[in-house]
């Protein structure tokens, strides 16, 4: 599967699940998803940055360079902490509109979701090769 592919079907899948796993009332509905939408769409662009950032690797892999493997593996730290940030961003968001207990969940939800999805992006790709 291409990795673009695969990450529609991991946003399509993800909003699905949060959908069952998070009860809202028809109020909170009213104001999480709003919300949530708005913060889909800038976690797309990070997982844009990501695709890029995996398809240079992908490209590269083989006969990557120490500077090579030290720029992307920082670029891919500087992405984490991009989502580390927005998701502090949406949490102070949604905490002012909605129950505490609610945005916890939505975040436990969200965190267990991007684990399940990190491996299976990364399941795609080789690690880097040691050439020693």
């Amino acid at each position: 599967m291409q990795l673009a592919s695969l990450l529609i079907q991991i946003e399509l899948e993800q909003r699905e699940s949060i959908r069952q796993a998070l009860p809202l009332t028809e109020e909170e509905q009213q104001v999480f998803w709003p919300l949530y939408d708005e913060y889909s769409i800038e976690k797309n662009k990070l997982r844009e940055d990501k695709i890029l950032l995996i398809q240079t690797y992908l490209q590269e892999y083989s006969n990557l360079s120490d500077k090579e493997s030290n720029t992307l593996t920082w670029e891919g730290l500087l992405l984490r902490e991009k989502g580390v940030d927005l998701d502090k961003k949406y949490f102070k968001k949604m905490s002012k509109v909605l129950p505490a207990k609610t945005v916890g969940r939505f975040f436990q939800i969200e965190s267990q979701l991007q684990t399940l999805n990190n491996w299976r992006i990364i399941n795609n790709f080789p690690l880097i090769r040691n050439q020693k």
